[in-house]
Protein backbone atom coordinates (compact mmCIF):
# COMPACT_ATOMS: atom_id res chain seq x y z
CA UNK A 1 0.00 0.00 0.00
CA UNK A 2 1.28 3.46 -0.88
CA UNK A 3 1.95 5.85 1.95
CA UNK A 4 -0.36 8.86 1.76
CA UNK A 5 2.45 11.43 1.55
CA UNK A 6 4.15 9.63 -1.32
CA UNK A 7 0.77 9.31 -2.99
CA UNK A 8 0.38 13.07 -3.04
CA UNK A 9 3.94 13.47 -4.29
CA UNK A 10 3.44 11.05 -7.17
CA UNK A 11 0.18 12.74 -8.11
CA UNK A 12 1.90 16.12 -8.13
CA UNK A 13 4.64 14.78 -10.40
CA UNK A 14 2.02 13.53 -12.85
CA UNK A 15 0.39 16.91 -13.24
CA UNK A 16 3.26 19.33 -12.65
CA UNK A 17 4.05 19.80 -16.34
CA UNK A 18 0.54 20.95 -17.24
CA UNK A 19 -1.32 21.99 -14.11
CA UNK A 20 -5.03 22.53 -14.55
CA UNK A 21 -7.14 24.26 -11.90
CA UNK A 22 -10.07 22.00 -12.59
CA UNK A 23 -8.11 18.86 -11.71
CA UNK A 24 -9.52 18.73 -8.14
CA UNK A 25 -12.98 18.45 -9.66
CA UNK A 26 -11.87 15.65 -11.96
CA UNK A 27 -10.24 14.01 -8.96
CA UNK A 28 -13.49 14.03 -7.03
CA UNK A 29 -14.96 11.49 -9.42
CA UNK A 30 -12.58 8.80 -8.21
CA UNK A 31 -10.61 10.21 -5.31
CA UNK A 32 -10.60 8.35 -2.00
CA UNK A 33 -7.82 10.35 -0.35
CA UNK A 34 -9.37 13.72 -0.92
CA UNK A 35 -7.75 16.89 -2.22
CA UNK A 36 -10.78 18.88 -1.06
CA UNK A 37 -10.20 22.21 0.65
CA UNK A 38 -12.50 24.50 2.52
CA UNK A 39 -14.49 26.27 -0.20
CA UNK A 40 -14.41 29.47 1.79
CA UNK A 41 -10.64 29.49 1.38
CA UNK A 42 -10.45 28.36 -2.26
CA UNK A 43 -8.44 30.50 -4.64
CA UNK A 44 -9.71 31.84 -7.98
CA UNK A 45 -8.96 29.66 -10.95
CA UNK A 46 -5.80 30.62 -12.77
CA UNK A 47 -6.90 29.69 -16.27
CA UNK A 48 -9.86 30.88 -18.32
CA UNK A 49 -13.07 28.86 -18.24
CA UNK A 50 -12.79 27.98 -21.92
CA UNK A 51 -9.47 26.22 -21.27
CA UNK A 52 -10.99 23.73 -18.85
CA UNK A 53 -12.64 21.65 -21.52
CA UNK A 54 -9.83 21.96 -24.07
CA UNK A 55 -6.83 20.96 -21.96
CA UNK A 56 -5.95 17.23 -21.76
CA UNK A 57 -7.74 15.55 -18.87
CA UNK A 58 -6.51 11.97 -18.97
CA UNK A 59 -3.18 12.72 -17.28
CA UNK A 60 -4.99 13.96 -14.21
CA UNK A 61 -7.08 10.79 -13.89
CA UNK A 62 -4.02 8.59 -14.18
CA UNK A 63 -2.29 10.48 -11.38
CA UNK A 64 -5.34 10.15 -9.16
CA UNK A 65 -5.29 6.35 -9.36
CA UNK A 66 -2.02 6.33 -7.44
CA UNK A 67 -3.98 7.85 -4.60
CA UNK A 68 -6.92 5.50 -5.05
CA UNK A 69 -4.75 2.51 -4.21
CA UNK A 70 -3.88 3.89 -0.80
CA UNK A 71 -7.26 3.16 0.74
CA UNK A 72 -7.71 -0.33 -0.61
CA UNK A 73 -5.61 -1.90 2.12
CA UNK A 74 -8.15 -1.07 4.84
CA UNK A 75 -9.71 -3.77 6.99
CA UNK A 76 -13.21 -4.45 5.71
CA UNK A 77 -16.08 -4.02 8.14
CA UNK A 78 -19.63 -5.30 8.05
CA UNK A 79 -22.28 -3.39 6.11
CA UNK A 80 -19.77 -1.39 4.13
CA UNK A 81 -20.23 -0.04 0.58
CA UNK A 82 -22.84 2.64 -0.15
CA UNK A 83 -25.28 1.05 2.31
CA UNK A 84 -23.02 1.48 5.32
CA UNK A 85 -25.05 3.29 8.01
CA UNK A 86 -21.89 5.07 9.15
CA UNK A 87 -22.01 7.15 5.99
CA UNK A 88 -25.00 9.16 7.25
CA UNK A 89 -23.18 11.02 10.04
CA UNK A 90 -20.22 11.64 7.74
CA UNK A 91 -22.42 13.36 5.17
CA UNK A 92 -24.06 15.28 8.00
CA UNK A 93 -20.62 16.44 9.12
CA UNK A 94 -20.00 17.89 5.65
CA UNK A 95 -22.89 20.27 6.26
CA UNK A 96 -21.14 21.77 9.29
CA UNK A 97 -18.11 24.08 9.64
CA UNK A 98 -14.99 21.92 9.36
CA UNK A 99 -11.27 22.50 9.25
CA UNK A 100 -9.37 21.45 6.12
CA UNK A 101 -8.00 18.47 8.04
CA UNK A 102 -11.45 17.40 9.19
CA UNK A 103 -12.81 17.70 5.65
CA UNK A 104 -10.06 15.47 4.31
CA UNK A 105 -10.57 12.89 7.04
CA UNK A 106 -14.33 12.84 6.47
CA UNK A 107 -14.01 12.49 2.72
CA UNK A 108 -11.39 9.76 3.09
CA UNK A 109 -13.72 7.80 5.33
CA UNK A 110 -16.61 8.14 2.90
CA UNK A 111 -14.48 6.83 0.07
CA UNK A 112 -13.23 3.95 2.22
CA UNK A 113 -16.78 2.81 2.94
CA UNK A 114 -17.79 3.20 -0.69
CA UNK A 115 -14.86 1.03 -1.79
CA UNK A 116 -15.46 -1.68 0.78
CA UNK A 117 -17.21 -4.92 -0.06
CA UNK A 118 -16.72 -7.04 3.07
CA UNK A 119 -19.21 -9.72 2.08
CA UNK A 120 -16.82 -10.91 -0.60
CA UNK A 121 -13.09 -10.38 -0.25
CA UNK A 122 -12.59 -11.57 -3.80
CA UNK A 123 -14.60 -8.58 -5.04
CA UNK A 124 -12.43 -6.20 -3.03
CA UNK A 125 -9.23 -7.79 -4.31
CA UNK A 126 -10.50 -7.71 -7.89
CA UNK A 127 -11.43 -4.03 -7.54
CA UNK A 128 -7.90 -3.32 -6.35
CA UNK A 129 -6.42 -5.17 -9.33
CA UNK A 130 -8.62 -3.28 -11.78
CA UNK A 131 -7.72 0.05 -10.21
CA UNK A 132 -4.03 -0.80 -10.60
CA UNK A 133 -4.67 -1.51 -14.26
CA UNK A 134 -6.31 1.90 -14.57
CA UNK A 135 -3.26 3.46 -12.97
CA UNK A 136 -1.07 1.77 -15.57
CA UNK A 137 -3.29 2.92 -18.42
CA UNK A 138 -4.59 -0.59 -19.15
CA UNK A 139 -8.09 0.75 -19.63
CA UNK A 140 -9.57 -2.02 -21.74
CA UNK A 141 -8.45 -4.72 -19.31
CA UNK A 142 -9.69 -2.70 -16.34
CA UNK A 143 -13.09 -2.19 -17.96
CA UNK A 144 -13.47 -5.91 -18.59
CA UNK A 145 -12.79 -6.63 -14.93
CA UNK A 146 -15.31 -4.02 -13.82
CA UNK A 147 -17.78 -5.63 -16.23
CA UNK A 148 -17.38 -8.92 -14.38
CA UNK A 149 -17.70 -7.29 -10.96
CA UNK A 150 -20.88 -5.50 -12.00
CA UNK A 151 -22.31 -8.68 -13.49
CA UNK A 152 -21.67 -10.49 -10.22
CA UNK A 153 -22.59 -7.64 -7.82
CA UNK A 154 -24.86 -5.20 -9.69
CA UNK A 155 -25.78 -3.37 -6.47
CA UNK A 156 -22.17 -2.35 -5.75
CA UNK A 157 -22.24 1.36 -6.61
CA UNK A 158 -18.48 1.89 -6.60
CA UNK A 159 -17.93 -0.75 -9.26
CA UNK A 160 -20.24 1.24 -11.55
CA UNK A 161 -18.42 4.44 -10.63
CA UNK A 162 -15.02 2.98 -11.45
CA UNK A 163 -16.26 1.68 -14.78
CA UNK A 164 -17.73 5.13 -15.47
CA UNK A 165 -14.28 6.55 -14.82
CA UNK A 166 -12.42 4.12 -17.04
CA UNK A 167 -14.94 4.72 -19.81
CA UNK A 168 -14.46 8.45 -19.50
CA UNK A 169 -10.71 7.97 -19.74
CA UNK A 170 -11.20 5.87 -22.86
CA UNK A 171 -13.31 8.60 -24.46
CA UNK A 172 -16.61 6.73 -24.09
CA UNK A 173 -18.50 9.61 -22.52
CA UNK A 174 -21.95 8.21 -23.29
CA UNK A 175 -21.09 4.93 -21.62
CA UNK A 176 -19.62 6.81 -18.68
CA UNK A 177 -22.79 8.87 -18.29
CA UNK A 178 -24.91 5.71 -18.37
CA UNK A 179 -22.83 4.16 -15.60
CA UNK A 180 -23.01 7.37 -13.56
CA UNK A 181 -26.80 7.24 -13.75
CA UNK A 182 -26.64 3.78 -12.15
CA UNK A 183 -24.22 5.02 -9.48
CA UNK A 184 -26.62 7.81 -8.54
CA UNK A 185 -29.54 5.40 -8.47
CA UNK A 186 -27.66 3.29 -5.91
CA UNK A 187 -26.01 6.20 -4.05
CA UNK A 188 -27.64 9.60 -4.75
CA UNK A 189 -25.04 11.31 -2.55
CA UNK A 190 -22.09 10.22 -4.69
CA UNK A 191 -20.38 13.58 -5.17
CA UNK A 192 -17.62 11.89 -7.14
CA UNK A 193 -20.05 10.58 -9.75
CA UNK A 194 -21.78 13.95 -9.89
CA UNK A 195 -18.45 15.67 -10.47
CA UNK A 196 -17.75 13.27 -13.31
CA UNK A 197 -21.15 13.93 -14.84
CA UNK A 198 -20.51 17.66 -14.58
CA UNK A 199 -17.27 17.16 -16.52
CA UNK A 200 -19.13 15.26 -19.24
CA UNK A 201 -21.71 18.05 -19.55
CA UNK A 202 -18.90 20.58 -19.79
CA UNK A 203 -17.13 18.53 -22.44
CA UNK A 204 -20.39 18.51 -24.42
CA UNK A 205 -20.87 22.26 -23.99
CA UNK A 206 -24.06 21.68 -21.99
CA UNK A 207 -23.50 24.48 -19.51
CA UNK A 208 -27.03 24.40 -18.08
CA UNK A 209 -26.91 20.76 -17.04
CA UNK A 210 -23.30 21.18 -15.92
CA UNK A 211 -24.46 23.95 -13.58
CA UNK A 212 -27.32 21.85 -12.19
CA UNK A 213 -25.01 18.90 -11.63
CA UNK A 214 -22.29 20.90 -9.89
CA UNK A 215 -24.86 22.67 -7.72
CA UNK A 216 -26.18 19.29 -6.59
CA UNK A 217 -22.65 18.03 -5.88
CA UNK A 218 -21.92 21.23 -3.96
CA UNK A 219 -25.08 20.86 -1.87
CA UNK A 220 -23.94 17.38 -0.82
CA UNK A 221 -20.26 18.25 -0.32
CA UNK A 222 -19.79 22.03 0.16
CA UNK A 223 -16.02 21.59 0.51
CA UNK A 224 -15.34 20.17 -2.95
CA UNK A 225 -12.31 22.02 -4.22
CA UNK A 226 -13.01 24.81 -6.73
CA UNK A 227 -16.62 23.75 -7.34
CA UNK A 228 -18.05 26.97 -5.94
CA UNK A 229 -15.91 28.95 -8.39
CA UNK A 230 -16.93 26.70 -11.27
CA UNK A 231 -20.58 27.25 -10.41
CA UNK A 232 -20.14 31.02 -10.44
CA UNK A 233 -18.33 30.88 -13.78
CA UNK A 234 -21.04 28.68 -15.28
CA UNK A 235 -23.66 31.18 -14.12
CA UNK A 236 -21.73 33.99 -15.78
CA UNK A 237 -21.40 32.01 -18.99
CA UNK A 238 -25.13 31.26 -19.06
CA UNK A 239 -25.95 34.88 -18.26
CA UNK A 240 -23.73 36.04 -21.12
CA UNK A 241 -25.45 33.61 -23.48
CA UNK A 242 -28.86 34.97 -22.44
CA UNK A 243 -27.69 38.50 -23.25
Amino acid sequence: MYHQASCYQQHAEKISHNANPISPVISAMVMPLGFATNHRQSRPLALCFDCWVRLPMIRFFIGIFLCMIAVTGHIATANADQNDPRLDPLFADLQTPLSATAVQQTENQIWEYWLSFPDNQTIENTMTAAMLMMERGQLRSAERIFDRIIEREPQFAEAWNKRATVRFLAGNHNGSATDIAKVLQLEPRHFGALSGLGMIHMHNGDWQNALKTYELAFSIHPYLANVETIIEDLKKRLKGRAL
